[in-house]
């Protein structure tokens, strides 16, 4: 494990973190188009991923936190940034994780559940 080399099962199964998910968090989080920065009541900001990673905002960008989150790894939704990131207050952060989670699943839901068009 401390050489970096110990396959990335074996280091779940001994509850470790592997060096693929440790590379995938530092790599994909900075510059995924799906973290926004929270704002909270005291006006302090986090920034997260609402697939469940999170790191920090700093003058402007988005970067890893000390922790390793495992969100990142073969992540399916992973897309490099194209716009500015997005600060929301810490309220509606459940509304966006909605939000975003229908729009990336939405062609997907309607083809899925097409009976219902009109019903609701």
């Amino acid at each position: 494990y401390q050489l970096g080399i110990l396959p990335h099962k074996k280091c779940r199964e001994y509850g470790m973190f592997s060096p693929d998910e440790k590379q995938a968090y530092k790599d994909r989080f900075p510059t995924c188009q799906h973290p926004v920065v929270i704002i909270y009541n005291d006006e302090s900001e986090g920034c997260h991923c609402p697939f469940g990673s999170s790191g920090e905002y700093e003058d402007g960008s988005v970067i890893t936190d000390i922790d390793i989150y495992t969100a990142c790894y073969k992540c399916r939704y992973y897309k490099k940034r194209t716009t500015p990131v997005l600060k929301i207050r810490c309220k509606d952060e459940s509304d966006y994780k909605l939000y975003l989670k229908y729009q990336l699943n939405k062609e997907r839901l309607e083809k899925k559940f097409i009976d219902l068009k009109g019903v609701i």
